[in-house]
């Protein structure tokens, strides 16, 4: 957050300034002459004339700047740096960050600087922060080595150091350069950067410890100033490398800047929009008897609440949290509030009541209403727990002293209440889709599975996988899911369910069907008049499967000698032989030929997209046409296939007849599968193969189910045709006249092949619609979100396509809804923090910024870690300290540290750090989310935060909430509540504030109107900020060297 005075100064003197002021002035211009050529009215003629004299003045300054940069660079500087504001007199369009009045922090390298006019602190860097109050002298000092001072000059040289920041706030302290008016004085950050030769790093830190002790034992410098240490070690392997540069090492040595408050305060959602500001309260025969009204200075930002013991303290505070909340957690379980608030000596016609007025008007809340106030009554507050607007000992121990499930369960309740529901909502919208989806039946499922990503949420496999319900289309993939078979699988079906045809023919032609259209009510009567058949049809195809694995043993055999003559031929045997061997090869081709076919189809219908053939380079043309295969053409291989091994099967018969016993053996035995074993025996007569008339029914219903288009007669008609005509024939010894059915030959040999295969797949898909049906979600353990047991009832889902269909889009609604909350959730700061990403650091690294700025010793304590994990039903919140490495590397820089000794693990905080410590963090947790709640009231209540604090750490902390009130937003401003004296004017000494006093308690039981207002003499309030232009100034004309102007 530093900026460079000198390289500022330069940039208010460029040319670019200087022209773009002479640019606005001649617009201003410009503008008021065309109002005035418009005759506009005198209003906007007066603003523009006021417009231009802004632009004319902007350009005198810059004419101003321009020659000091070229006269007196340096005192430019200097004023830049002191914030001096005649270089912002009057708003400008100039003021930009490099160059206006949001200028902030900025420094001076080795300025020669003379403080009222006769002291010269000869910083190695001067910084100072007009905003905060602050002035920074930074000084190196180099220890060890041949240009270095010894260890031993330590000692009296940061005694020396310390004194010279001490003068100089001192001086600070005494200026009446202002007309001897009281100001807002500057606070003085001394920040001491030892850099240690490599073999003398411990007895440097060392004397540095001694010396800093015994600074603290014998002055009271600490008092007056803040001490700094930045320790500048150079690595071991040398190349330039640091240690003590990381960012933890110069947040604890610049926490005075506040340069993580501000970023964290300036990031979106840190601050609740819509706050007030709390003017008055009034309490009547609030437990103390009489009215009380409690007035607030608006001046104040900071206001120190002083009382005894009994004084009312509480009852103050315990009034802001019912009117806020609703209710009173020192009360928890007592219903009857008035008996325990209303005053006991009150008159009866009196209720105790509160009034708060604020600038969002006025709320009160008598008990004479009823027993508890209503919920906005103070203005929709969205504070919940008296935790997110007072903290106290109790709050403080929540957050340090228990479980890390309890510190989480505080902290998010207190701080994240919305973000706690919007991941409690999650949770709920989660487990309702789990539940829809458990009411799914197993093979949609099973295919939601298949589309799962590794360690995706099933909610979210929903969102990704229905996507297409979008657009109310159902995708041939998601078809198949719903379906109690795959659609191509019910291909073979088409003769039984002509729906199923046309529903494909549908979704051949568009790709998709849909969700409001009529192809799902075909499907469903198609899904129907199979049901209803489905028992019969099983029946007839397995009565028409078991005919023909009887009519399997039967074909016509040619008439003749058992050795056919050809075969005996000179040659005829060997060329027999090759042309089963070359049937064989083709059958086998075939068969993984249609095996690759088929799954790459399958692969296809269930969402396949092929991109991974790219991969194949050239090959991928060839791959994609096999996965492109239409059906027809596969059908046509599985007809050449089936005709291939009738013919091998019928040659190797041949060749078993022409040879004898062992003829032909060696091509038989190479033969896969049992083809040739079934070839090489006789065939049954036709005179033996009787089949009665129900099995020339079913093999008819089989006929018309696997070729509609076939004409009459039926398959089972031609088969018996087909037997008679064989038995005459035999009886006659003439030639047989077979039918044929879809082009296959009644008792040639294999005949039987392609009709049992059509049988087969037709009894495998209508098994697999039975086993479908059977299905049923196993809700076992799941309950309903409302908390109702899960039913486990087959009426849990509906049978039907269109039951099913409707569940997948409640499904995919509810998953929907979980995917937005999600999302809401992940932007959610608790997501945040718990994925520890840059946003949640922000939280880690202000909470550490301000914890240094409250400790004395800042340089001896290691940064802490909030860390949240949040898994399963408990978020568990980790407090820790320490490294989380124990190599021998900085675990900022990375570079190496060259101790024996490693670095310590990570541990938890709870146990490493003192109370005074703990409570410093508790402080500033609080103070930078409490801002987050919503709290119409603008206040953050501090209930005696001081416990276990030494004089030097309250001093400390009282200046470092001067600090910080600079960077907090308005309206917010803090409540403190002391008891001790010494606490309250160490406060009033060091930060600008409204002091007040509580009466103490009187020995009448009736009580008085009092009004308890700001204290004039005791509070420093309306102090303007100091200016230190007329305290400071340059020794000498050219106040900087040549090396510095660079």
């Amino acid at each position: 957050g530093l900026r460079g005075a000198l390289e500022g100064a330069r940039a208010l003197g460029s040319e670019g300034v200087l022209e773009g002021a002479e640019v606005a002035l001649a617009q201003a211009r410009g503008r008021s002459r065309a109002a005035i050529d418009a005759k506009a009215t005198l209003e906007r003629i007066t603003a523009l004339g006021a417009e231009v004299e802004e632009a004319a003045a902007a350009l005198e300054r810059a004419r101003g700047w321009r020659a000091r940069v070229g006269e007196d660079l340096d005192a430019l500087a200097l004023d830049l740096c002191l914030g001096v504001p005649q270089l912002w007199a009057a708003p400008s369009p100039l003021a930009k960050p490099d160059a206006g009045p949001s200028w902030g922090a900025s420094y001076l390298v080795r300025p020669r600087l003379q403080v009222a006019a006769h002291y010269e602190p000869a910083p190695d860097l001067f910084v100072h922060d007009r905003e905060l109050g602050t002035v920074g002298l930074v000084y190196t000092v180099e220890v060890g080595g041949a240009s270095g001072v010894g260890v031993e000059e330590l000692r009296p040289l940061l005694r020396d150091l310390v004194e010279r920041a001490t003068y100089l706030r001192h001086l600070l302290l005494s200026d009446r350069s202002g007309g001897g008016a009281d100001v807002d004085s500057a606070t003085v950050e001394l920040v001491v950067a030892p850099v240690l030769a490599f073999d003398c790093v411990e007895p440097a830190l060392e004397a540095l410890g001694h010396a800093l002790r015994h600074l603290s034992r014998t002055t009271d410098c600490l008092h007056a100033v803040g001490i700094n240490l930045l320790t500048l070690v150079p690595g071991a392997g040398g190349g330039g490398s640091w240690t003590g540069l990381g960012p933890a090492a110069l947040r604890r040595a610049f926490a005075w800047l506040l340069p993580d408050t501000r970023r964290w305060f300036e990031a979106p959602g840190n601050v609740a929009a819509g706050g007030g500001r709390l003017e008055s309260v009034e309490l009547e025969d609030y437990r103390l008897p009489g009215l009380r009204r409690f007035v607030l200075d608006p001046r104040a930002r900071l206001h120190l609440l002083h009382g005894h013991n009994g004084s009312g303290k509480s009852s103050l505070v315990e009034a802001l949290e019912l009117m806020l909340t609703g209710s009173i957690e020192r009360l928890a379980g007592v219903d009857d509030y008035a008996g325990v608030i209303r005053n006991r000596w009150a008159p009866k016609h009196r209720h105790a009541s509160v009034e708060l007025r604020c600038s969002g008007g006025v709320h009160r809340f008598s008990f004479a209403d009823g027993a508890r106030p209503p919920k906005d009554i103070a203005g929709r507050s969205a504070v919940e727990l008296a935790a997110s607007f007072r903290l106290d000992q109790t709050v403080m121990d929540r957050l340090v002293r228990t479980s890390d499930a309890d510190r989480a369960a505080e902290l998010l309740a207190a701080f994240f209440a919305e973000d706690t529901r919007a991941r409690e909502r999650w949770r709920q919208a989660v487990h309702a889709a789990e539940v829809a989806v458990a009411h799914l039946p197993a093979r949609v499922r099973r295919w939601l599975g298949s589309r799962r990503r590794e360690r995706q949420d099933l909610h979210e496999v929903l969102v990704d996988a229905l996507a297409s319900l979008d657009a109310g289309q159902v995708d041939p993939s998601l078809l198949d899911a719903v379906l109690p078979v795959p659609l191509a699988e019910l291909r073979v079906l088409h003769g039984q369910v002509p729906e199923f045809a046309e529903v494909e023919a549908t979704l051949g032609r568009q790709g998709h069907v849909g969700l409001d259209g009529s192809e799902l009510e075909t499907l469903q009567l198609g899904l129907e008049r199979l049901r209803a058949g489905l028992v019969a049809n099983l029946a007839v195809l397995e009565e028409a499967q078991r005919s023909l694995e009887q009519l399997a043993g039967w074909w016509k055999e040619e008439r003749g000698a058992a050795r056919p003559q050809g075969l005996h031929e000179r040659g005829a045997a060997a060329r027999a032989i090759d042309g089963w061997l070359e049937l064989s090869a083709l059958v086998e081709l075939g068969e993984q030929q249609l095996r690759i076919l088929d799954t790459l189809s399958a692969a296809r219908e269930s969402g396949w997209s092929g991109e991974a053939l790219a991969q194949a380079n050239s090959a991928e043309g060839l791959l994609r046409s096999l996965s492109e295969t239409p059906e027809g053409v596969r059908e046509d291989l599985r007809q050449g296939l089936r005709t291939w091994t009738h013919a091998r099967d019928r040659l190797a018969l041949e060749l078993r007849r022409a040879g004898g016993p062992g003829a032909g053996e060696a091509a038989v035995e190479d033969a896969r599968g049992s083809a040739g074993e079934a070839a090489a025996v006789r065939p049954t007569p036709a005179v033996r193969m009787h089949l009665d008339a129900e099995a020339f029914a079913a093999l008819d219903q089989l006929g018309w189910w696997w070729r509609p288009d076939e004409p009459s007669p039926g398959l089972g008609e031609r088969i018996r045709e087909a037997l008679v005509e064989a038995r005459a024939a035999q009886v006659e010894d003439r030639a047989e006249q077979a039918p044929r059915f879809a082009g296959v030959e009644i008792g040639a040999p294999g005949w039987t092949e392609p009709m049992r295969e059509a049988a087969a797949r037709m009894l495998d898909s209508l098994r697999a619609v039975r086993e479908a049906e059977d299905e049923r979600p196993s809700l076992a353990g799941l309950v309903e979100p409302s908390g109702a047991e899960a039913p486990e009832t087959s009426e849990a889902v509906g049978p039907g396509l269109t039951a099913v269909v409707d569940r997948v889009c409640q499904a995919r609604a509810l998953a929907l809804e979980a995917h937005a909350v999600g999302v809401e959730l992940n932007e959610s700061f608790v997501a945040r923090l718990a994925a520890a990403d840059e946003d949640a650091r922000g939280l880690i690294d202000a909470l550490n910024e301000l914890m240094a700025l409250f400790t004395p010793a800042r340089w001896a304590y290691e940064d802490v870690n909030l860390r949240l994990v949040d898994e399963g039903d408990t978020p568990r919140l980790h407090f820790e300290t320490g490294s989380e490495t124990d190599s021998e590397t900085d675990s900022e820089t990375g570079a190496e540290t060259g101790s024996e000794a490693r670095a310590p693990r990570r541990a938890r905080a709870e146990l490493r750090l003192n109370t005074a410590q703990l409570n410093a963090f508790t402080l500033a947790l609080f103070l930078l989310c409490a801002p987050r709640v919503r709290n119409p009231l603008g206040l953050l209540v501090l209930d005696d935060p001081l416990q276990n604090m030494d004089e030097l750490t309250v001093t400390c902390l009282a200046r470092g909430l001067s600090k910080f009130l600079a960077v907090l937003p308005e309206p917010w401003s803090l409540l403190m509540l002391f008891h001790g004296e010494s606490d309250l004017i160490r406060f009033r000494e060091e930060v600008e504030c409204g002091v007040y006093f509580l009466p103490w308690l009187s020995p009448t039981a009736r009580g008085s109107d009092q009004t308890i207002a700001v204290d004039a003499l005791a509070s420093r309030l309306g102090l303007p900020g100091q200016s230190l232009r007329a305290l400071i100034r340059l020794v000498e004309a050219d106040g900087f060297t040549s090396a510095d102007r660079g």
